[in-house]
């Protein structure tokens, strides 16, 4: 088995920083795994209700944001939590993205197999 990457090394292999945003979506996905929604329980469902599941996560996030540039987040309270609702919404989606590339990669072996 392959040694887990680390945070250096990831920055150096995709040459971006491994940010607090990163890893706080990658913990969340590890929370939802922890919980049974893992990959296999995603593959019971759609691509369309995980993109669904997000939607209320993005609706709090523009519910909480300044609408004007230039204004400022009302409250210290706002600011964190309009941020956890954007990691909880990044992370279901990349639960989407994927569940769609097990579905085209599935799709490809079936095609490659007949």
């Amino acid at each position: 088995m392959a040694e887990p990457l680390t945070f250096a090394a990831i920055e150096t292999i995709f040459g971006v920083p491994f940010t607090t945003g990163l890893r706080d979506v990658l913990y969340e996905r590890a929370h939802h795994a922890r919980k049974g929604y893992d990959a296999a329980h995603d593959d019971d469902h759609g691509i369309r209700p995980l993109v669904d599941f997000a939607t209320p996560y993005l609706s709090e996030f523009y519910n909480r944001c300044p609408v004007y540039p230039g204004r400022h987040w009302q409250e210290q309270e706002n600011t964190q939590m309009a941020r956890r609702a954007l990691v909880k919404a990044a992370s279901v989606l990349l639960a989407a993205v994927d569940k769609l590339d097990r579905q085209i990669e599935a799709e490809r072996v079936e095609r490659e197999g007949k």
